[in-house]
């Protein structure tokens, strides 16, 4: 399921510079280039609505069951003070945000 979703989610990267890598469990960090704030907001919506139709695959259950998706945004334009670490704690922070509102919505910080 967590391939399905991640190759549902890369279909729709824009662009070659942007891409998407499963930070363990079932958290996935999607990367955009050069991509302001309002359009981060804009893919994360469409990735929650390509994620609404990623279904459980049958072979792994009766009953169909969809993939509930909480999506955490955080956007910078990095300085030299900036370290990978302190992007992906505001990631994780606004992912943690996201699931507190309930599953299937976005959240940014």
């Amino acid at each position: 399921m967590l391939i399905d979703v991640a190759q549902s989610f890369e279909s729709v990267l824009p662009r070659k510079t942007d891409f998407i890598s499963r930070l363990g469990g079932d958290e996935f960090a999607v990367v955009l280039y050069d991509t302001d704030l309002q359009g981060s907001k804009l893919l994360a919506e469409r990735l929650l609505e390509i994620a609404r139709g990623v279904s459980v695959r049958s072979e792994f259950t009766n009953t169909p069951t969809k993939t509930p998706v909480s999506i955490g945004i955080t956007h910078l334009i990095p300085t030299s003070e900036d370290t990978v670490e302190s992007l992906l704690q505001e990631a994780d922070e606004a992912l943690y945000s996201a699931k507190e509102f309930g599953k299937d919505n976005t959240h940014y910080r």
